[in-house]
């Protein structure tokens, strides 16, 4: 099957907001090469914790990971949620 990961803390560098790495999982590089090196990583790394969004793919392993803004850090009127549907072919679509 396709696995979406869900993190609170940030597990890739560049998820960060600008790239800052401040509030990146202080051993994501162990994190990052167990699940680099699954013989199908996860579709998808879904986390919180910048309370800034953000996103990169992971070039080594086609894991998009992705930060979602809190609801402290958008402007009024406007939303920190999201749907994400999820299809059999590992597909995900996001709004």
């Amino acid at each position: 099957g396709h696995t979406v990961l869900l993190s609170h803390v940030v597990l890739h560098p560049d998820a960060t907001p600008s790239s800052n790495c401040l509030t990146l999982l202080w051993n994501y590089d162990e994190v990052l090469s167990i699940l680099r090196s699954a013989p199908r990583p996860p579709v998808a790394v879904f986390c919180g914790h910048a309370h800034l969004g953000s996103g990169v793919v992971d070039e080594q392993a086609g894991t998009h990971h992705l930060t979602f803004a809190s609801p402290l850090e958008v402007p009024p009127d406007s939303d920190a949620c999201a749907i994400v549907e999820a299809f059999a072919d590992g597909t995900l679509q996001i709004r």
